[in-house]
């Protein structure tokens, strides 16, 4: 039986081997002792391969990969269970699982970005309108009176229109009185809207001559009043028939309310139903906005109906927020400017292959999140997008602010084969007689060719006798050699004798050989040697005797193949015949069948290649 040498990192010893027949049901253990040779602590995994056999692995930490200490040792145990007849074939293989480490560049999180980048981003970013002063002051149309001085304007102004009637033929004296009117027409429009006369106050702004005068004052009065009376003045804009006044006056007057009273400007703006010039209204409220506070900016932000607006808008307020240090909020705006960016219906990041203004916003935007959260936040956020080209531009585009590559040291298990070898067993899985099961545990093996029922042999060698040592493993080594490697093969049958053949022992010996064997199934001719061995003779030596034929031709056979170096003795007297011999010829009688008596001495079981050759010299 083949056994493999130990290596400098595992060594496996078997320590247990059935030498018996394989059978179902009993105790067919093999046991390996496997020691580490490491001065470390290494890990090995063991692989058992079965042919024709099941294979019971203890303990079971053995079919996972296994931890073994420094110069540990441990033991596994194989139950074998056969499931055919003739040969099962054991495969053991053993790995050593090296860990080796290898330097690797990964990919990584930044902590922070390496360089700030929101004010180079931010600096670009106005789209807002830039808020002129128009010169109109609320103090400048109401003003201080009352009713009786508004009763005194009136009496002026009708005394100066009635001298002007009489002195009609003086134009320079009728000029400056029609001046005059003018001028007071004016006050006294002003001091009608001071005392609560609203519409007398535009009654008499419509009296003005000049055009450009009646309608700027008409359309000051208005927003004038509203900052006095919202509702009355709303109600009034709402009758005007000029939509472009219309909506002049309500951008005003929201733009106005921004600073009186900010939750009455959407009120306002409601009032305008063309869509572009209230976004543009919206537009001029927030800019006046951000200069109270950018969270009331950012709350009419909201009336944006343009998500591509919205964005350059919130762009705006994060600059605002930046310029005073305010970063918190800048989050939260920059975190709106995203999700708008990706649930917008109008806007498509990947239009012409990324390179839209779009993309730009939407890529600062996550610039700028690594920046004031972390890039790991912006990882995030890249990692969750479900569109994969788009992942992978911002992943590329922004790679230098969210990540680095590391060197990092890992690991890896290389399974390096340390063990392989194969074992041959006889088997045997037909009906189980008691007399099989009782030659299975006594030690008793046949060869597989005869337990299959295969007849290419022309010797068969039969020991049944016992000794301190076993004889299976030197003859199947033999056997199965030369099974392999020629054509000639031979059949072997041993029963290790405790009872000195008795009758129970003599009752299995027959019905195994005949069931084994199968005599009346052999038609070619078989000698069948009685094998014995006695004690060491100081040169391999060799007893022939026969009761039925001349040994003369095996003893030529024998001396032509060895010569001197082993001695080849007849003897016909005290070898001849005996028990052994009358129960195998009870068994192989016929013409078939010779029955030579054969001693061996023990040097032939210490000298493999001698036995081996001896076996082919009589085959």
């Amino acid at each position: 039986m083949p056994t493999a040498d130990p290596n400098h990192v595992i060594s496996i010893n078997v320590t247990q081997f059935p030498q018996n027949l394989l059978i179902p049901g009993i105790d067919n253990s093999v046991s390996f002792q496997v020691s580490n040779q490491s001065t470390k602590e290494e890990h090995f995994k063991f692989v058992f391969e079965g042919e024709n056999l099941e294979i019971d692995v203890k303990p079971v930490e053995f079919l996972e990969e296994v931890l073994f200490k420094p110069g540990e040792t441990k033991a596994i145990k194989l139950n074998l269970n056969p499931t055919n007849s003739g040969f099962g074939k054991l495969t053991v293989n053993a790995y050593w699982m090296r860990i080796v480490e290898y330097i690797v560049n990964v990919q990584k999180i930044r902590e922070k970005i390496p360089l700030s980048k929101i004010n180079q981003i931010l600096k670009k970013k106005q789209f807002l309108p830039s808020i002129k002063d128009d010169g109109f002051d609320v103090k400048n149309f109401v003003i201080t009176s009352s009713k009786s001085e508004v009763k005194k304007i009136e009496k002026q102004i009708t005394e100066i229109s009635t001298s002007t009637n009489e002195a009609q033929n003086n134009n320079k004296s009728a000029n400056k009185s029609k001046r005059e009117i003018e001028e007071k027409t004016k006050i006294l429009a002003k001091s009608y809207l001071s005392i609560g006369e609203f519409y007398k106050a535009l009654e008499n702004s419509l009296k003005l001559t000049n055009e450009k005068e009646k309608t700027e004052l008409y359309y000051n009065l208005i927003r004038a009043n509203a900052t006095l009376n919202l509702e009355s003045t709303l109600q009034a804009i709402r009758d005007l028939n000029d939509i472009n006044k219309k909506n002049l006056i309500i951008n005003n007057i929201a733009v106005d309310y921004v600073k009186i009273d900010p939750e009455q400007v959407n009120k306002i703006l409601s009032l305008i139903e063309d869509d572009p010039i209230k976004q543009n209204a919206v537009l001029e409220v927030i800019s006046v906005s951000l200069e109270k506070n950018a969270s009331l900016a950012l709350k009419f932000a909201e009336l944006i109906k343009d998500d591509i607006v919205k964005i350059k808008v919130l762009y705006n307020l994060a600059k605002n927020l930046h310029s005073n240090n305010q970063s918190q909020p800048i989050l939260s705006i920059i975190n709106q400017i995203i999700q708008t960016s990706l649930s917008s219906n109008r806007i498509d990041l990947s239009d012409q292959n990324f390179k839209n203004p779009n993309y730009e916003y939407f890529k600062d935007a996550v610039c700028i999140l690594a920046e004031l959260d972390s890039p790991a936040a912006a990882d995030k956020l890249i990692q969750g997008l479900s569109l994969e080209e788009l992942k992978n531009k911002v992943a590329k585009d922004l790679y230098n602010e969210i990540y680095k590559m590391v060197e990092e040291k890992k690991t890896k298990v290389e399974p390096i084969g340390e063990f392989s070898q194969f074992y041959l067993l006889n088997m045997y899985t037909s009906q189980i007689t008691n007399e099989v099961k009782e030659f299975s545990l006594i030690g008793g093996n046949a060869s597989n060719n005869i337990l299959m029922g295969n007849y290419n042999y022309n010797i068969a060698l039969i020991s049944l006798f016992s000794f301190n040592f076993s004889i299976f493993p030197i003859i199947d080594r033999v056997y199965s050699e030369l099974s392999y490697n020629s054509k000639k093969s031979f059949a072997y049958y041993i029963f290790p004798s405790i009872s000195e053949h008795n009758q129970d022992e003599l009752k299995i010996i027959q019905a195994t050989l005949k069931r084994f064997f199968k005599p009346e199934s052999i038609r070619n001719r078989v000698t069948i040697y009685n094998l014995d061995f006695i004690p060491y003779l100081g040169k391999p030596s060799v007893i022939l005797s026969s009761i039925t034929e001349d040994v003369s031709g095996i003893q030529s056979r024998i001396v032509k193949t060895f010569g001197d170096r082993v001695d080849v003795m007849v003897d016909n007297d005290l070898f001849k015949g005996g028990k052994s011999v009358e129960n195998l010829s009870s068994i192989f009688y016929g013409n078939n069948f010779n029955i030579v008596n054969m001693v061996l001495s023990y040097e032939f079981i210490n000298d493999y290649e001698i036995f081996k050759t001896f076996i082919q010299s009589i085959m």
